[in-house]
């Protein structure tokens, strides 16, 4: 779902106001079936939830 109009505080010809006006972001990470199977999984899936949570932090100061 998209916001009809640039978000109070952002111009309206911002150069990423196409992505500022959703109200939702999904981020996934495509898994084979062997990956859930190796040794390091959880290794793996803590990097990938720092990663995100890197993401997540810039999502919160940009739009707060």
């Amino acid at each position: 779902m998209k916001l009809k109009t640039a978000p109070k505080g952002f111009a309206k010809d911002h150069p990423d106001l196409e992505w500022i006006q959703y109200t939702s972001y999904i981020v996934e990470k495509r898994l084979k079936d062997e990956d859930l199977l190796t040794q390091n999984f959880i290794k793996n899936t803590i990097e990938s939830y720092k990663i995100l949570q890197s993401f997540l932090k810039y999502l919160n100061d940009a739009l707060s």
